[in-house]
Protein backbone atom coordinates (compact mmCIF):
# COMPACT_ATOMS: atom_id res chain seq x y z
CA UNK A 1 0.00 0.00 0.00
CA UNK A 2 1.35 3.38 -0.96
CA UNK A 3 1.60 6.35 1.34
CA UNK A 4 -0.73 9.30 0.68
CA UNK A 5 2.20 11.48 -0.42
CA UNK A 6 3.74 8.87 -2.76
CA UNK A 7 4.36 10.04 -6.30
CA UNK A 8 2.62 8.25 -9.14
CA UNK A 9 5.97 8.01 -10.93
CA UNK A 10 7.15 5.74 -8.11
CA UNK A 11 4.11 3.47 -8.47
CA UNK A 12 3.44 3.37 -12.19
CA UNK A 13 4.25 0.57 -14.57
CA UNK A 14 6.05 1.72 -17.69
CA UNK A 15 5.44 -1.35 -19.86
CA UNK A 16 1.66 -1.28 -20.04
CA UNK A 17 -0.21 -4.23 -21.51
CA UNK A 18 -2.81 -2.82 -23.88
CA UNK A 19 -4.94 -3.68 -26.86
CA UNK A 20 -5.27 -1.68 -30.06
CA UNK A 21 -8.33 -1.02 -32.19
CA UNK A 22 -7.27 -3.76 -34.63
CA UNK A 23 -7.02 -6.44 -31.91
CA UNK A 24 -9.40 -9.34 -32.51
CA UNK A 25 -11.73 -10.67 -29.84
CA UNK A 26 -9.69 -13.89 -29.73
CA UNK A 27 -6.47 -11.93 -29.16
CA UNK A 28 -8.18 -9.90 -26.44
CA UNK A 29 -9.46 -13.07 -24.75
CA UNK A 30 -5.96 -14.56 -24.91
CA UNK A 31 -4.51 -11.43 -23.29
CA UNK A 32 -7.05 -11.55 -20.45
CA UNK A 33 -6.30 -15.22 -19.84
CA UNK A 34 -2.54 -14.67 -19.96
CA UNK A 35 -2.35 -11.61 -17.71
CA UNK A 36 -5.43 -11.99 -15.51
CA UNK A 37 -6.48 -8.33 -15.65
CA UNK A 38 -10.04 -7.15 -15.02
CA UNK A 39 -9.83 -4.62 -17.86
CA UNK A 40 -7.34 -3.56 -20.54
CA UNK A 41 -6.88 -0.16 -22.14
CA UNK A 42 -7.20 0.25 -25.89
CA UNK A 43 -4.47 2.52 -27.23
CA UNK A 44 -4.13 4.00 -30.70
CA UNK A 45 -0.90 4.57 -32.65
CA UNK A 46 -0.34 7.86 -30.76
CA UNK A 47 -0.66 6.14 -27.35
CA UNK A 48 -4.02 7.85 -26.80
CA UNK A 49 -6.52 5.74 -24.83
CA UNK A 50 -9.86 5.95 -26.65
CA UNK A 51 -11.37 3.32 -24.38
CA UNK A 52 -11.10 0.42 -21.98
CA UNK A 53 -12.36 -3.13 -22.52
CA UNK A 54 -13.61 -4.97 -19.42
CA UNK A 55 -12.83 -8.67 -18.97
CA UNK A 56 -16.50 -9.61 -18.73
CA UNK A 57 -17.36 -7.99 -22.07
CA UNK A 58 -14.74 -10.01 -23.93
CA UNK A 59 -15.21 -13.26 -22.07
CA UNK A 60 -19.02 -13.16 -22.24
CA UNK A 61 -18.79 -12.96 -26.04
CA UNK A 62 -15.88 -15.38 -26.38
CA UNK A 63 -18.05 -18.48 -26.77
CA UNK A 64 -19.97 -16.89 -29.66
CA UNK A 65 -16.88 -15.72 -31.51
CA UNK A 66 -14.78 -18.85 -31.23
CA UNK A 67 -17.46 -21.27 -32.42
Amino acid sequence: MAEDDALLSDLMVENVISLNPETTMKQAADAFIRYGFGALPVTDKNAIIPGVVPYRDVMNLKHRILE
